[in-house]
Formats: structure tokens, C-alpha cells, sequence
């Protein structure tokens, strides 16, 4: 079940984006057609990189762990995959850092500059995120999951950067602004040309 919940959640966010796909615009879907489909990818890119990588580096450490005699390794089945279905969902998640970023930088509430700005921060919430999702206490399986957050996140800001010099930024806030300029009357008839506006569309 649990291979299902991964393996479907891509699919039911596609499913999702197709049922609120004839109330957008065109601009709209042209938009979030290419955001579905990266999501998708990043999410099974992620949960790809938790089971060939991470899973094998963080069961290593456990195993040679116990082999020195430390501790005593007792494998139970349920925990085992309840450990290994939280590793993979949780790096599938994180690795959809980009299109986050994309969708803030679209809608013009950050630029690529303030967020190239705040590395140091997600440096740091990187390493904490990192440790959080990776149940070893060794810093090689913790780096090996903070260098691709990182590199997921400067991805992000580039591809922000190149929306911005193609000029696709910000205009969810001019479609926003000028929704409401109609609403309250500016350019359609003055005091009270929205409302009629709204009426005229109704019929």
C-alpha cells in the first residue's frame, strides 16, 4: 500500500490539476500544465534518489553500527517499512523545492535576487532538514541529502531568473489588481460601472 501512496501521489495532483483546469485561463493553463508535470518528476526524482542512495547509506550506517558492537540490531518488518516509506515521501516532498520557488517568483512575491540573498538561510535549513529526514546520526548520509537540496534550491533560483528576463513574472498580481479595478469601477463606467460590469457578465 504504502508503494501505491508514492507511486499514486504525483497521479492525484495531475487528477487534481485536471478538475480546476476548464475554470482557468489560458495564460493559467499554459502555466500550470509544465508546474504539474515538474512536480511529478521531481517528486519521483526524489523518491528515487531516497531509495538508491540515501536508504543504502543510512541501513550501511545502522548495520556497521551494530556490527561494532555498540548496540544490538533488532530488524523488525513494520518498522522497517514504515522507516523506509517516511525516507522516501519526505525526499519527495523536499525535492519539490523548485517549483515552490517557481510559483512564488511567478506570482512576483519574491525575486530571484532576494532568494540567491537568503543562501545562507538555506544552508542552515538545509542541514536542519537534512538531519530531520535521515535517522543516522553520521554527517555523509546528512550531506548527501543537504548538497541536493541545495542544489534543487539554486535550480530553483535560476529558472526564476530566466522567467524573469523572459518577462512571465509577476503577472499574477497585475491579472489580481486589475480583476479588482473592474470590480470597483476604475476604467468600467466609473462609480458604480463594476458592479454593472459584473451584472453584464452574469447575463
Amino acid at each position: 500500500m504504502s508503494s501505491g501512496l508514492l507511486l499514486a501521489a504525483p497521479v492525484a495532483v495531475a487528477q487534481i490539476a485536471g478538475f480546476v483546469n476548464p475554470g482557468l485561463t489560458e495564460s493559467e493553463r499554459r502555466m500550470i500544465t509544465p508546474v504539474v508535470i515538474a512536480s511529478g518528476c521531481l517528486f519521483y526524482a526524489g523518491v528515487a534518489f531516497a531509495f538508491l542512495i540515501l536508504a543504502p547509506a543510512a541501513l550501511g550506517f545502522f548495520v556497521h553500527y551494530a556490527a561494532a558492537g555498540a548496540v544490538e540490531s533488532l530488524w523488525v518488518t513494520d518498522l522497517y517499512f514504515d522507516f523506509i516509506f517516511s525516507l522516501l515521501l519526505g525526499t519527495g516532498l523536499v525535492f519539490q523545492l523548485p517549483v515552490l520557488q517557481v510559483a512564488l517568483g511567478r506570482t512576483g512575491l519574491v525575486t530571484s535576487g532576494q532568494m540567491l540573498q537568503a543562501w545562507r538561510h538555506v544552508v542552515v535549513a538545509a542541514t536542519v532538514m537534512a538531519a530531520v529526514l535521515t535517522p543516522s546520526t553520521d554527517a555523509l548520509t546528512q550531506a548527501l541529502l543537504t548538497v541536493p537540496i541545495i542544489g534543487l534550491y539554486l535550480g530553483g533560483v535560476a529558472t526564476v531568473r530566466l522567467l524573469e528576463r523572459e518577462g512571465m513574472v509577476g503577472r499574477g498580481r497585475e491579472k489580481e489588481t486589475g480583476w479588482m479595478n473592474q470590480i470597483n469601477g476604475e476604467g468600467v463606467g466609473g462609480n458604480g460601472g463594476g458592479i454593472q460590469w459584473m451584472l453584464q457578465q452574469k447575463l
